[in-house]
């Protein structure tokens, strides 16, 4: 699975679990960062409203947090990867709560210059 199958299946998966944990209230934008450290990249911080989740590629770990900053749950992405090559879907049909728009924010990162 590539680099950006894996990030959809990220995406597809968090917009499950906001839209299940924030049931009563309207659906916020899922906005995504690029987390980089050290100058490699490790993975993407998105944010749903007042909650927060971290995806580790290397790791390949998704963490969710509360508005608190506490940890509500850690799942691992190689999981419903291995799930998916077992049983792979079949296209859908999308539904409204999919087919709003991902914002990527800019983020600053200090530019390096060779000596």
């Amino acid at each position: 699975m590539s680099n950006l199958q894996r990030l959809n299946l990220v995406r597809a998966m968090l917009r499950d679990w906001f839209a299940g944990q924030l049931e009563d209230a309207p659906q916020p934008q899922l906005v995504e960062a690029c987390l980089i450290r050290n100058g490699y990249y490790c993975g993407r911080r998105f944010q749903c409203g007042d909650h927060s989740a971290v995806w580790f590629a290397e790791e390949d770990e998704v963490k969710i947090y509360a508005p608190n900053g506490a940890l509500l749950e850690a799942r691992s992405i190689g999981e419903q990867v291995e799930a998916m090559e077992i049983h792979p879907l079949q296209p859908r049909e999308l539904g409204p709560e999919l087919e709003t728009p991902v914002v990527q924010q800019p983020v600053d990162v200090p530019q390096r210059r060779a000596a």
